[in-house]
């Protein structure tokens, strides 16, 4: 299949800016600190890109819940998780503050990409903005 003159026959997302993807996305290192993140991600978290830019996952506890109706237990954050276990930490729901006081939930899986000596280079998250679905008097009784 041909493409016209001066497009790539094969687009991959590294060719592309961040702010080009719809899906809410952070890097961080393996440290927990943020290394960036889409327009998305910083939409949903309330966050201005700038001052999100260098934060750091760890410096605190997140509520986190291991399904609806449950109480949230303060636990550490999936990103941190993944990058001390090397493990993905995957459907993880949070309930997060957004710097204007408002409080949403966050479904978010952290996936840890390994170094050839099997460290931690980077840890990519990956989140959707649940909020409307918690609300929803139907969810909170599920499962049955």
């Amino acid at each position: 299949m041909s493409s016209p003159a001066g497009t790539p026959s094969v687009i991959r997302l590294a060719d592309l800016d961040l702010d080009e993807l719809p899906g809410a996305l952070v890097v961080y290192g393996p440290d927990g600190r943020v290394h960036d993140a889409t327009a998305a991600a910083c939409e949903i978290l309330g966050e201005q890109r700038e001052r999100f830019i260098g934060s750091d996952a760890g410096a605190r506890l997140w509520p986190s819940v291991d399904r609806p109706g449950q109480l949230p237990a303060e636990t550490l954050h999936p990103a941190v998780q993944a990058a001390r276990s090397r493990r993905r930490q995957r459907g993880v729901l949070l309930q997060i503050e957004r710097p204007d006081g408002t409080l949403a939930w966050v479904q978010l899986d952290a996936i840890p990409t390994l170094a050839t000596d099997g460290s931690v280079r980077y840890v990519v998250a990956a989140m959707a903005d649940v909020t409307s679905l918690i609300a929803e008097p139907s969810f909170a009784a599920w499962p049955p």
